[in-house]
């Protein structure tokens, strides 16, 4: 059965993707987001595909929103990794320079 040139297969992605062991990166996800999001504009007169459509959307948003919050306490660990080692990087500095000055 095909959905305005597409089939349902396609709508699928997410689901094959899930059973994969990798998981799809985010550009690909923003693009299945994309294609979900195609596909409901055109099927407005068939309940089955809009729910089927729309959950997909739903699962695909929610994976996004977890990979991104992922990668930003990622960054938040590096990020504070990095300020304490300048600071005593720093702090190291000004004890060599006070050592030299005696």
């Amino acid at each position: 059965m095909y959905i305005s040139g597409y089939s349902f297969y396609s709508v699928f992605m997410y689901n094959k993707a899930k059973m994969c062991p990798k998981k799809p990166m985010t550009d690909e996800l923003v693009e299945m987001i994309l294609t979900t999001s195609r596909k409901q504009l055109f099927t407005r007169n068939n309940l089955r595909v809009e729910v089927l459509l729309k959950s997909t959307h739903e699962l695909l948003d929610k994976e996004l929103k977890e990979k991104q919050q992922m990668r930003k306490r990622k960054w938040e660990e590096i990020r504070a990794c990095l300020s304490k080692r300048m600071r005593t990087d720093i702090e190291d500095a000004k004890i060599d320079d006070i050592e030299m000055a005696d």
